[in-house]
């Protein structure tokens, strides 16, 4: 799970496979799940020890001839690169079979690295509350709302490991062995870096059996005028004429005058094929994915379109009224908690994970 988060943010994946055969397991990683300033002494490797516990379990359950994934989402998707490229060349570790990551933290700002400093000042009395980026009321069950500097500068130390391992096995001609990767991915994502997720993960995958697939911004004429262009530069690239060497998957609209949505999909080494229409389209007023938004389903109970079983239903809050009376910046509430395309990244997962799961008998 994320950074601040908890089990639930992978609840619903887990469920659906483990109704699909799959043994699952979902860790509560340190400083999380209890109250926020749990995160104010949890480190990246007491995160990572945590991670590795898990997965030991699951191959000892599981045996040495059963495949084994390890996936993660955000600050979660970082620990399970982390581990992976860590078990490769590692005689005494098991390397995954397969490796699935949603909106992971491969690059956050550097800004995160200025909580270093900021510890000193925290450490004295009239000073504490440097140790926060924010702090606002806790109404959310399953995540924290205030935020400890310090997991900043934590998921900031993690990234930076897993970039190290990259460079390693780039060096040492390995970046082959690592499994397959499938990663689905906001084109805007104001949280991690997709920038730093097509350049400096999957440019490096030298092997064409890893998958990014991307969920494009609304591209609707009527919400043109309203947006940001933010993104262009990551689908100029992908665009180009050059090949891929990895599978690439846009989820975007069908066309300009309709919020009806569709597939392209560009094959490692090839362009792309014909479009493939979807049965899915974008909600009314939504004009992009969020990084908060890509493992909830919109029926979850909590985070879901009108699902009324939590007092606040925070997937689907709209305050109204005068500015300056709200005590949380009203982006808190707007931002879309949950993934109108749950659906399509299920059956996508499903089809993938189908090439290294063993025939099962009924």
């Amino acid at each position: 799970h994320g950074l601040t988060d908890s089990p639930y943010s992978m609840r619903a994946l887990a469920e659906h496979l483990r109704d699909r055969g799959l043994y699952v397991v979902v860790p509560r990683l340190p400083g999380h799940g209890t109250v926020p300033a749990g995160l104010v002494h949890a480190t990246a490797r007491d995160w990572s020890a945590v991670a590795e516990i898990a997965f030991d379990h699951v191959v000892r359950e599981m045996g040495p001839d059963r495949p084994v994934f390890i996936g993660g989402y955000s600050n979660g998707g970082a620990l399970a690169l982390n581990h992976t490229l860590l078990a490769i060349g590692d005689d005494d570790r098991r390397v995954p079979d397969a490796v699935f990551l949603m909106s992971p933290a491969v690059g956050i700002s550097r800004l995160a690295f200025v909580a270093g400093w900021h510890r000193i000042l925290a450490e004295i009395p009239f000073f504490e509350k440097f140790r926060w980026t924010s702090i606002w009321p806790e109404y959310d069950p399953y995540k924290y709302n205030s935020f400890a500097k310090i997991a900043g500068l934590q998921t900031f130390n993690l990234t930076g490991y897993v970039q190290d391992k990259l460079r390693e096995h780039e060096r040492n001609n390995s970046l082959g062995e690592i499994p397959p990767v499938l990663t689905f991915h906001s084109l805007v994502d104001d949280t991690v870096s997709t920038h730093d997720v097509v350049m400096r993960l999957y440019a490096r995958l030298s092997t064409a059996d890893h998958e990014l697939v991307l969920f494009d911004l609304n591209r609707k004429d009527s919400m043109q005028e309203f947006l940001r262009d933010r993104g262009a530069s990551i689908l100029e690239h992908l665009n180009r004429d050059i090949p891929l060497t990895y599978d690439f998957t846009l989820v975007t609209n069908a066309d300009d005058d309709t919020q009806q949505m569709a597939e392209l999909r560009r094959p490692a080494g090839d362009a792309f094929e014909p479009v493939r229409p979807l049965d899915l389209t974008w909600p009314d007023q939504t004009y992009s994915m969020s990084h908060v938004a890509i493992p909830f389903p919109p029926d979850d109970p909590l985070y879901g379109v009108g699902s009324k079983e939590h007092p606040l239903d925070l997937g689907a809050m709209a305050p109204r009224g005068e500015r300056g009376v709200l005590r949380l910046p009203l982006g808190q509430f707007m931002r879309l908690r949950h993934n109108p395309f749950f659906p399509y990244m299920l059956e996508r997962t499903d089809e993938w994970l189908a090439a290294f799961q063993p025939a099962v008998e009924e």
